[in-house]
């Protein structure tokens, strides 16, 4: 009885890594794009203004600022990585559109805090910024395209 569960068990374990891993071959950017968010955002909400020089250069008068960028972080990577790896497109687009602000606001900070110092990163975040709002439109074109084949699909008309 046993080594029914266990064959179960590893069935399952494969399945559920094919589906991982599938998602993880086909949008690698993005996974590493938005995970890299999370680490970021815990170290900006634990270490506050102090975390990016540029930042607190900019954002002198208002500090806290910066641990609520660092929340921004945490919760927009959580939920698109969840949200890729869920299949839950609305959650990646969620998480797509609250990072692309906190990518943007960091890349503005560099380029206005450090000046001719953020001429490279300050850019780089700003097409981090760009590549969120863009994937976010992308999934959500993809999702209406998806919805519009099921309903042509379930009325029992062949597609045009």
């Amino acid at each position: 009885m046993s080594r029914v569960f266990r064959t179960i068990s590893e069935s399952f374990k494969t399945a559920a890594w094919s589906r991982v891993s599938d998602r993880l071959l086909r949008s690698p950017f993005q996974i590493v794009a938005s995970g890299m968010a999370v680490p970021i955002g815990i170290t900006a909400i634990l270490i506050g203004a102090s975390v990016s020089e540029a930042m607190s250069r900019v954002l002198i008068a208002l500090p806290e600022v910066v641990r609520l960028w660092g929340v921004v972080l945490v919760v927009g990577g959580i939920a698109s990585v969840w949200g890729r790896y869920g299949g839950r497109p609305w959650l990646e687009r969620v998480g797509l559109r609250t990072l692309g602000p906190a990518y943007a606001l960091y890349g503005v900070s560099v380029l206005l805090g450090l000046g001719y110092g953020g001429l490279v990163t300050g850019p780089m975040f700003l097409a981090l910024a760009g590549a969120c709002f863009v994937r976010s439109r992308l999934s959500l074109s993809a999702e209406a395209a998806r919805l519009a084949a099921e309903k042509i699909l379930d009325e029992g008309r062949p597609p045009q």
